[in-house]
């Protein structure tokens, strides 16, 4: 599934507030999401009433937006939202006005969907300068260390794994006019001749916890953790303009517990 894929089946709209590509929100009654771009990354945040914003995701745009689409459905149901569609047809109500910057009063093209989007931000908005939380950012930070020891792990198990091109750039492609664009942790070409797998093959990394990772173990990526599994098959899909054959093979999926656990898993994902 593409980010096109998903904002055109999301029951709510997303609203590019500032007009440049970078800081969308969709609300309805209960709940809202947000998808920002922030320091070259991506972040998905969801909120409810009376109750603090929560962090969703970080990482790729298309990841993002899914994860908090996802938040809003959680909150909010069908009838809502066709509701709150209906506003995009109905101008901003003068309570509306009141709450937002004067400049919007002679904004007659302001509906009362994008005034409540508008709404959101404001009484949500954090100062830059705060940023994230300690506990966040060591989250962030883990994950990248996570990421480099499951890169020498397998080196070292003769896997010839590529994390960059020639050039010193990461694997990545971009479409839709740079609307979709995505890195990929890696690229996979070789391995012992004994675990049979074919190449060139995708790889994704990823850290969890605990729950998390003995419920993937369980059921499989595709159960367990639908949204990474949409994001490979995304990666697949669209690398094979760049690296010929990822499409038509499966993908590995690496995951690493809190604990340095180490647990590998084919993902087919991507079929013509």
């Amino acid at each position: 599934m593409t980010e096109i894929d998903i904002l055109k089946r999301s029951s709510f709209l997303w609203c590019d507030l500032r007009g440049d590509d970078q800081y969308f929100i969709a609300t309805g009654f209960e709940a809202w999401g947000g998808v920002f771009y922030r320091d070259g990354e991506w972040y998905a945040v969801g909120g409810r009433k009376n109750h603090a914003v929560k962090l969703l995701a970080a990482g790729e745009r298309i990841v993002c937006f899914a994860a908090a689409d996802d938040w809003i459905n959680l909150f909010e149901t069908e009838s809502i939202a066709h509701k709150t569609k209906n506003w995009l047809h109905q101008p901003a109500t003068e309570k509306q006005l009141r709450h937002l910057p004067p400049e919007y009063r002679n904004d007659y093209s302001l509906t009362r969907y994008k005034a409540s989007a508008l709404m959101t931000m404001s009484f949500n908005n954090t100062p830059k300068d705060e940023g994230f939380s300690g506990q966040t950012l060591r989250i962030f930070a883990a994950g990248h260390v996570f990421e480099d020891l499951a890169i020498r792990w397998l080196r070292l198990a003769g896997f010839e794994l590529f994390t960059k091109k020639p050039n010193g750039y990461q694997f990545g492609f971009s479409v839709a006019d740079g609307r979709i664009r995505c890195h990929v942790d890696g690229i996979i070409n070789g391995a012992p001749e004994a675990l049979g797998l074919t190449f060139p093959m995708l790889w994704e990394c990823k850290s969890l916890n605990t729950k998390s990772w003995k419920d993937t173990v369980k059921r499989g990526i595709a159960k367990s953790k639908p949204v990474y599994a949409t994001q490979m098959a995304t990666y697949q899909a669209y690398m094979e303009g760049n690296v010929p054959g990822t499409s038509k093979k499966p993908a590995l999926f690496t995951a690493i517990m809190s604990s340095l656990g180490i647990d590998l898993m084919l993902f087919s994902g991507y079929r013509d």
